[in-house]
């Protein structure tokens, strides 16, 4: 029962930090989301809106990390540049110079600034998927997370120039969270802390008293 009352507690918390950190997202976000180009978002930020469908992107799918747990994908970090850019560009000229057959080896691009994270690839083929859309819908999260430390490492060793710590982070497909979604957040951790808390109180009081009656009839 210990345990079941201490994650009731520990659920309850997470919840609410869910809440907090939604809340803190959702703060700089509208309902409806902006247009903006990658060249866009690299320059300027999302401004006041992070929610975006973003558009003209080149995904870099020659060098990308994705995290994977028992075997699963479970998400992936593609880092993307402004389609027709000077990179986009560089790539079509090299592509003209070898009659049309892009090389073996490719050189990747220096100047980012903006990183697309996905939570639904599970292989090669979705995130070259990914890369074929015209348009992506997402948010840009660096107000509640940025890169963590193994993936900024290890997209470092591909793109040593890059300062990733400098880069916009557009989590696909994740959308504002409404007054119902952070009500429910908050209430539903509120609700599980209160009744984690309150079976251990009684908990508690019960065993005191169980001890006090064995220490009268003892004595």
């Amino acid at each position: 029962m210990f345990r079941i009352l201490l994650g009731l507690i520990v659920l309850g918390l997470i919840l609410i930090w869910t809440g907090y950190r939604e809340s803190n997202l959702s703060a700089v976000a509208k309902d409806v989301p902006q247009s903006m180009s990658c060249a866009d978002l690299a320059a300027k930020g999302p401004g006041d809106n992070a929610f975006i469908e973003l558009s003209d992107f080149l995904l870099t799918t020659s060098s990308y990390v994705y995290e994977e747990k028992k075997g699963r994908w479970r998400k992936v970090w593609v880092p993307a540049v402004p389609l027709h850019g000077e990179y986009h560009n560089r790539l079509l000229a090299i592509v003209n110079d070898t009659t049309g057959t892009a090389p073996d080896n490719i050189p990747l691009p220096q100047d980012i600034r903006v990183i697309v994270q996905d939570g639904d690839a599970r292989n090669d083929n979705d995130v070259e998927e990914l890369a074929s859309r015209n348009v992506i819908r997402g948010m840009v999260i660096n107000e509640i997370a940025g890169l963590d430390n193994d993936t900024r490492t290890l997209l470092t060793e591909s793109y040593p120039h890059v300062d990733f710590e400098q880069c916009y982070v557009f989590e696909v497909g994740r959308t504002p969270s409404g007054s119902g979604g952070l009500i429910g957040y908050f209430g539903g951790g509120a609700a599980l802390l209160a009744l984690g808390i309150g079976g251990l109180v009684f908990r508690s009081r019960k065993k005191a008293k169980e001890n006090e009656e064995q220490t009268s009839k003892d004595v």
